[in-house]
């Protein structure tokens, strides 16, 4: 069972590994201040491979928003989730399939049900931490 007091102790330096690969989830090109966008740029800022997961089309940043893992031209090590939609729990189920075992979830995108469901498949998570504030300082807490 998920354990959030747990979760919150724990610092997430496999997360912040300078080697990942990121992707981040809910990438919206057409909507400049959406979650998706907003993290997609910060963490491509950190120095990260970044790549964006959405519906598919347009671009942001002059890089393409693809519309699965399978399209990715690397696998990520990292899946940031930025929203919580009616296709995150298939989405998580993709993420098993393709052996993602990091998970950071935007504080509010996550739920008892999905936390449990990554730790019954050896998905480490992170939640509850504010991604600027994380990635500029490995002891930051939201």
């Amino acid at each position: 069972m998920y354990d959030i007091l747990q979760n919150l102790r724990e610092m997430p330096e496999r997360f912040l590994e300078k080697s990942n690969i990121f992707a981040v989830y809910a990438v919206d090109d057409d909507d400049p201040s959406a979650e998706g966008k907003n993290a997609y740029q910060i963490i491509k800022k950190s120095g990260y491979r970044t790549f964006a997961l959405g519906r598919g089309k347009g671009k942001i940043d002059n890089e393409p928003i693809y519309d699965s893992l399978a399209k990715l031209p690397q696998k990520p090590t990292v899946m940031y989730i930025a929203t919580a939609d009616e296709n995150l729990r298939k989405f998580i189920e993709e993420c098993v399939a393709a052996e993602i075992n990091l998970v950071w979830f935007r504080p509010s995108t996550e739920n008892s049900e999905l936390m449990d469901f990554c730790l019954n498949h050896s998905i480490e998570i992170l939640t509850h931490r504010d991604l600027a504030r994380t990635l500029t300082n490995e002891r930051a807490y939201c």
